[in-house]
């Protein structure tokens, strides 16, 4: 092998490779290079007296590349043949060359191989590199996330990437879009990971305190998730969006608006959106929608929040004779409203995709301040108030066949409670009752509904001091979907 600025220089030293493929080089020029050629061949050893070097543990291709550097500064650097290429360096002592093929990587990142560069920088602990890399990664991680190279990983490195303590700092819908396109990449062997690694609780909200509920487990049901300077005695509704907490105080006057994370584990204040705040709020998907009214009217308007801007924006041909303390519950497309003050058994719908209202059979029953969910066709609605008396009954309204029934009434009477669906079972919490002990034993009572045994049954109690202020009970809850590594970070409440 000779090189242009030595073509009239004769090469006077052979260097064997593995195969035993032959370079042919100059003694000067490597004993100038590097500190490994340099005592080897100043010596009375067999490779200075005889002009031939074995070095047979580096391929032809990483000894050309060496050989290459050496006489031009030049460098053919890739994933594939680096590791080798930093070995060589390392046993011939040539530390530039060495920084030529960290270099030479960092500046050739793209987003399909920032994850193997990744892996290469921290198996060789070279720091800046791993520090290089993951700078590139983390504003382009969406998209790194769908590269072959991540989606081949395996389950216990990518629950590494999104680990509360990683380096990238995922928000939970980001999470669990990346693990649903994980498993989808290898069906067969992956699916119900998302079912393994994402827990469905209840997230309880009351007073300054927020607790979250495992209905399936056997002892270690109530963790604490987090306290809030704010205290929530007025109304409030609680809800959950992409992945996240928020907690609405929809007065107009004193409002307060809260978000909280899983992540960080903590309440922050939102700015008050500066036009429109509605006086109720319910999920619908993943949108969440309003009630609000431009005077003291009953026409009222639907308006929805638009999580980016943080602001509430009105939905066109929405207003209608909506009764004040109506019951919302979301449902497919559709907003049904229940019941209201003054006593009413009216229900109607609207429609979001077609901007239409329907008028539904009546309930059974007139109430206000009840509470509702859905759950398949069926849309249960309980409690509340009728004129002064508060109420335990409950029905069921069966979307496919337009009509109510009754089902079993609850264990204690309450309005402005909260009805959840976990996993197709109905869970109530929460509200207000007639006097300050019986609010307390509404509460703090957590009740489920037995569907084949038409039942309701007291499940547990919320772990929550009782004061003497009856609204301090007053919890509200909504269904979160949290990674499981979470719970790991949220305080256990011993029963």
């Amino acid at each position: 092998m000779q090189h242009p600025i030595l073509t009239n220089c004769p090469c006077d030293l052979t260097l064997v490779a593995n195969g035993g493929k032959e370079f042919k080089a100059h003694r000067s020029v490597l004993s100038e290079a590097s500190p490994f050629f340099d005592r080897l061949l100043k010596t009375d050893m067999k490779e200075s007296r005889e002009g031939v070097i074995r070095l047979e543990q580096f391929s032809e291709s990483v000894m050309k590349n060496i050989l290459d550097f050496i006489y031009t500064g030049c460098l053919e650097v890739s994933l594939t043949n680096a590791e080798d290429l930093i070995e060589a360096a390392d046993y011939l002592l040539l530390p530039d060359f060495q920084n030529m093929v960290l270099d030479s990587l960092t500046r050739s990142l793209t987003l399909s191989n920032s994850i193997s560069t990744f892996y290469f920088a921290k198996r060789n602990h070279f720091e800046k590199l791993l520090d290089e890399t993951s700078r590139f990664i983390h504003p382009n991680f969406a998209a790194v996330a769908t590269t072959e190279t991540f989606l081949n990983l395996s389950l216990q490195e990518v629950k590494k990437w999104i680990r509360r303590d990683g380096l990238f700092k995922l928000k939970e819908n980001e999470i669990l879009e990346l693990v649903r396109t994980w498993v989808h990449f290898d069906k067969g062997k992956r699916m119900g990971t998302c079912e393994k690694l994402f827990l469905p609780v209840i997230a309880v909200s009351g007073g300054d305190d927020t607790f979250c509920y495992l209905p399936g487990a056997q002892k270690k049901q109530w963790y604490s998730i987090a306290s809030s300077k704010y205290y929530f005695k007025e109304p409030r509704q609680l809800l959950s969006l992409n992945g996240s907490l928020y907690n609405f105080s929809l007065k107009l006057f004193g409002s307060c608006f809260l978000r909280w994370s899983p992540r960080f584990s903590q309440w922050s204040s939102l700015a008050l959106p500066s036009k429109l705040i509605p006086e109720r709020a319910a999920l619908l998907g993943d949108v969440v929608y309003g009630v609000g009214s431009r005077s003291s009217s009953q026409q009222k308007f639907i308006c929805k929040y638009n999580l980016d801007s943080n602001s509430w924006e009105a939905v066109p041909l929405s207003e209608a004779d909506i009764n004040n303390n109506s019951c919302i519950v979301g449902h497919q497309k559709c907003l049904y409203f229940m019941g209201g003050k003054p006593v009413s058994a009216e229900v109607s719908r609207f429609d979001t995709t077609k901007s239409k209202w329907e008028k539904m059979k009546d309930m059974q029953y007139g109430r206000y301040n009840a509470f509702g969910a859905a759950h398949q066709e069926n849309i249960y609605i309980a409690g509340g108030i009728n004129e002064d008396c508060f109420l335990q009954s409950c029905e069921v309204y069966s979307i496919a066949r337009d009509e109510w029934q009754f089902i079993a009434s609850l264990n204690v009477s309450r309005s402005e409670a909260s009805m959840v669906c976990h996993l197709g079972t109905l869970y109530v919490l929460g509200g207000l009752s007639k006097n300050d002990r019986d609010t307390t034993e509404a509460g703090l009572t957590v009740e489920r509904y037995d569907g084949k045994e038409n039942k309701w049954e007291v499940r547990t109690v919320i772990p929550s001091h009782v004061t003497t202020e009856p609204d301090s009970c007053k919890f509200q809850a909504c269904l979160l979907t949290i990674y499981e590594e979470y719970l790991d970070y949220f305080q256990l409440i011993e029963p």
